[in-house]
């Protein structure tokens, strides 16, 4: 006989997604995204990945646990910037371009 599992997760969920691009709005791989809230500091390095025919999203994604507040996002550019943004909505995409 055939098994069937289903994980049992409660909705909403809640992520975060950062796309850091350059100044010539191409993906900032080589970039660091922190995760600054009031659990946790999660940092994430846009890397194109490695293996044969395959690449990595260039896009720091990250869940959000029950009881996260207090968002606030820290990019460590390649030419060693940094810039620090807040963040005011859950669930989307937020894109930044790196500075001249």
């Amino acid at each position: 006989p055939l098994s069937l599992y289903k994980a049992n997760i409660k909705k909403p969920f809640r992520f975060l997604r950062i796309f850091p691009k350059t100044t010539y709005n191409a993906p900032a791989r080589g970039s660091t995204v922190i995760l600054n809230t009031n659990l946790r500091k999660h940092a994430k390095t846009i890397d194109a990945g490695s293996g044969y025919l395959c690449q990595m999203e260039p896009v720091a994604h990250y869940g959000i646990r029950k009881g996260e507040k207090d968002f606030k996002v820290e990019i460590k550019w390649t030419d060693g910037s940094i810039e620090t943004f807040d963040i005011d909505e859950l669930n989307k995409t937020y894109e930044f371009r790196q500075k001249l």
